[in-house]
């Protein structure tokens, strides 16, 4: 599996943009609900304002996106960690636009995401081999 670039912010502050944010590398499952970074699982939800995704492990909501070619990604300011090993590519999208709040960080390691299908299972009441939908019980 691949991975792709995004903009990952954590959005824990409520609508203040203080949090943690990156320009990383990610990699997406195979139906691309869900993305593996930084030792985390993000899925993919729907219906708030400002987050798109929540870690499975911690239910903290995250906005993950394309990185904006005009440099961009966050709205109010303060710094965006990137991994080092994506300077080259970042200059090279943004046409050198690279704001002084983009701060290098060491390359992140690659998740293991074998770790998190158990997890995941768990969550659907799978980790038994029930096979039964989540919220029914057995005989």
């Amino acid at each position: 599996m691949d991975y792709i670039i995004r903009y990952i912010e954590l959005k824990s502050s409520c609508h203040t943009d203080a949090d943690e944010a990156w320009i990383a590398r990610v990699w997406p499952s195979s139906s691309g609900k869900t993305i593996y970074f930084n030792g985390m699982a993000l899925k993919r939800t729907t219906g708030t304002i400002d987050s798109n995704h929540y870690d499975l492990a911690t239910g903290d909501l995250y906005w993950v996106s394309g990185v904006k070619k005009r440099g961009t990604n966050r709205h109010w300011g303060g710094p965006i960690y990137i991994e080092e090993s994506l300077l080259p590519w970042y200059e090279k999208h943004t046409n050198g636009k690279c704001p002084t709040e983009v701060v290098p960080r060491r390359d992140l390691p690659k998740p293991d995401i074998s770790r998190f299908h158990a997890l995941e299972n768990e969550a659907f009441g799978l980790a038994n081999n029930t096979n039964q939908p989540p919220g029914t019980a057995r005989a």
